[in-house]
């Protein structure tokens, strides 16, 4: 009877060793991070036996019929990011569960020379084998945070779709700096040898919060603030690079050192991680460039030798969880088409999450690049550099087209635009960006393009390789925000490109079934538009620099099919019509024609009293206790003269030293503008 005993709680004590082996951290909740940690063999970095080359970690998530096979890393001590080790026996794993429920998993790790590249066999060891299961709860979360939102998915269509809201997504980006990730608070950053780009973000550590990640103390603040201020004033993604030795910046990498390719600094990555998901959690799409033009050929000249294949291995298992992420097989990309496909195709059997696959390439090779990839199922879309506005309309317009006749629809972003010199300049340079606003945003969109992500030139302050203050670009990244706002009101993945339904050049047009006509006037010029459905239309235009609701609000009767004139404009600038056929099914708008009720929640702002010489008071809805505003008043020139943040529905400023003048406000909530309006300050 002893033995029997002895027997049985010793078979007890393997199996409860074995289904507990794992540490979970993380909420237990649909699409947000979980990580499982497994003690493994005790290893650092630089070993003769390369972990990253010589271990094999595995794990196979499932739920009923839906089954995630996840790449497992090297965490070192398992709190690389704060304590900066480089050893240790820490194995993780992340995950982020699409559905609620109970989620089994089951771990494989393999040990042999070469095994991670496939070169070589392993022999199943330490915790191959363990098991277990987590209850997943629904997601807590709401707004724009991607826990909310879920996975950013290609569906097919021109624009990505989030998995969990089923929001179609539409860019509002910032492009630079490319070397984003050149910040001084992550280990082993530093420059190569070239020009120190090495960045401190000091004019975002203000914009850190308290409840905010940090490492070693106060690192991060300044990158993690640079974050928040993006997230504050609509940018919802940003362009990156991971890999950028003997590039232009040269102080951006993974590796221990620039030249030690299949050697991850766990440290880094962990403190990337952080970074990123902190992304996720502001509503922030990382759109991450695997490579850059001048080292594309580095790796195996090309190839997808061993190194690639750790690099890229890395880069899903470390962060293929998050839901807000684009990869990119290179900027301004001169690999092969066959090495091209290859490195998609590995890509894509290693991320189980399906992240979408796009390219950047010259604007003089698109042809060259993007042609031999029409069609091909492990690529989703282009990233587009545009080196003038009409190579930013119409690239978008024809390679949305040649992939949809090739029978994989792309999605085009809009990631570069020219002369190198310019891109977008900074505020104090050109306030109101009317030639990107009219010649780049507005069209790139009207011919389906899913949005920009702002290149910064490099004549100027703040540059594409050394911006330190994401505030330079204020003015352009708020215009955006205002672009967006309106496609999000609309149906904007049933809209279809129909210029030739307008008279005249300078004008655009998207249309929706005879319903709903959307027409972006760029010169404010009075322009025709052929309408085919006689009834009662109601007609608005919205402001393509404050946003706001439609203004100049009136009812056409067309009585017959022909041309009707969109005239009396309300001001010179370009303006955005909206033509809505009565009888519509409103539901899919939230525009607010004056005819239609509005939305539960929203009203209109107000500004008093207007005209004043001493102080001007702003009103706006308040939808929910704590949510902060973001209140911005420039002057007529577009120079802003006041931006303060609060938590209250009102303010009250004081103007009696200003100069006498039209002011323009904007009210942003969450990064959206949400009001928008006019005051006069006037003389005593």
């Amino acid at each position: 009877m002893r033995w029997f005993f002895f027997m049985y709680f010793a078979l007890f004590a393997q199996f409860y060793a074995i289904s507990q082996a794992a540490a979970v951290n993380g909420d237990l909740r649909q699409w947000h991070p979980v990580s499982l940690t497994f003690d493994g063999p005790n290893v650092c970095e630089d070993d003769s036996e390369n972990p990253f080359l010589h271990f094999a970690m595995l794990v196979t998530f499932s739920n009923g019929t839906a089954s995630y096979s996840v790449p497992g890393y090297f965490a070192a001590d398992g709190s690389a990011a704060e304590s900066g080790a480089t050893c240790g026996n820490k194995w993780r794993v992340h995950f982020s569960p699409p559905n609620p429920g109970t989620w089994n998993w089951t771990a494989e790790f393999y040990e042999g020379p070469g095994v991670v590249t496939g070169a070589g066999t392993g022999s199943a060891v330490f915790f191959h084998g363990n098991s277990g299961s987590l209850t997943i709860a629904p997601s807590n979360k709401g707004g724009k945070d991607f826990r909310a939102q879920g996975r950013l998915d290609y569906v097919g269509e021109r624009y990505l779709r989030f998995a969990g809201s089923n929001r179609y997504y539409i860019a509002s980006g910032s492009g630079s700096p490319e070397n984003f990730l050149a910040y001084q608070g992550f280990d082993g950053t530093t420059n190569n040898g070239g020009p120190d780009y090495i960045k401190a973000y000091a004019n975002h550590v203000p914009d850190w919060n308290p409840v905010d990640p940090t490492w070693h103390g106060s690192a991060g603040k300044g990158i993690i603030g640079a974050v928040n201020y993006l997230s504050s004033v609509g940018v919802t993604s940003q362009y990156m690079l991971t890999f950028n030795v003997d590039g232009d910046g040269d102080d951006v990498w993974p590796f221990t050192d620039p030249y030690h390719f299949d050697r991850m600094d766990v440290s880094k990555m962990d403190q990337w991680l952080l970074v990123f998901e902190h992304m996720d959690r502001k509503g922030m799409v990382k759109h991450l460039l695997l490579q850059e033009q001048e080292n594309d050929q580095l790796l195996h000249g090309g190839a997808m030798g061993a190194s690639r294949k750790v690099y890229y291995r890395e880069m899903v298992a470390r962060f293929g969880h998050l839901n807000g992420l684009i990869w990119n097989l290179g900027e301004e990309n001169t690999n092969t088409h066959a090495e091209r496909t290859e490195h998609a195709s590995y890509l894509r059997a290693l991320d189980v999450y399906n992240h979408p696959i796009l390219s950047h390439t010259y604007p003089w090779q698109k042809e060259l690049v993007y042609a031999p990839l029409l069609g091909f199922e492990d690529f989703e879309g282009a990233a587009l550099q545009a080196s003038d506005g009409d190579d930013g309309h119409d690239d978008t317009e024809e390679w949305l087209q040649r992939s949809f006749d090739a029978g994989r629809q792309w999605v085009c972003f809009l990631s570069e635009i020219g002369p190198a010199t310019d891109g977008v300049l900074p505020d104090s340079e050109d306030p109101e960006h009317n030639s990107v606003r009219r010649e780049f945003l507005w069209p790139h969109l009207m011919n389906g393009g899913s949005g920009p992500e702002w290149y910064f030139g490099y004549l100027y302050d703040h540059t594409d390789i050394n911006c330190e203050d994401f505030r330079s670009r204020e003015n352009m990244f708020i215009q955006t925000a205002v672009a967006k706002a309106f496609f999000d009101r609309v149906p904007a993945v049933r809209l279809q490109p129909d210029h030739d339904r307008l008279d005249r050049t300078g004008a655009y047009c998207m249309t929706l079934e005879g319903k709903f006509h959307l027409v972006y006037i760029s010169d404010g010029l009075p322009v025709q538009i052929q309408l085919d459905d006689p009834g009662l239309w109601t007609l608005g235009f919205y402001d393509p620099r404050l946003g706001g609701p439609m203004q100049a609000v009136r009812t056409i009767d067309i009585t017959s099919t022909g041309f009707y004139l969109i005239d009396s404009l309300p001001d010179s600038q370009d303006w955005v019509v909206g033509l809505i056929r009565r009888g519509t099914a409103l539901k899919e708008f939230s525009l607010e024609f004056e005819e239609v009720a509005p939305v539960e929640g929203q009203a209109l702002s107000q500004a008093f009293p207007n005209p004043s010489s001493d102080e001007i008071r702003l009103e706006w809805a308040h939808p929910r206790v704590g949510m902060e505003s973001l209140v911005r008043i420039a002057d007529a020139s577009g120079r802003v003269v006041l931006r303060q943040t609060t938590q209250d529905s009102a303010l009250t400023v004081a103007i009696s030293d200003w100069p006498e003048g039209l002011y323009y406000y904007q009210i942003l909530q969450e990064g959206t503008p949400a009001f928008s309006g006019t005051f006069v300050r006037s003389s005593p």
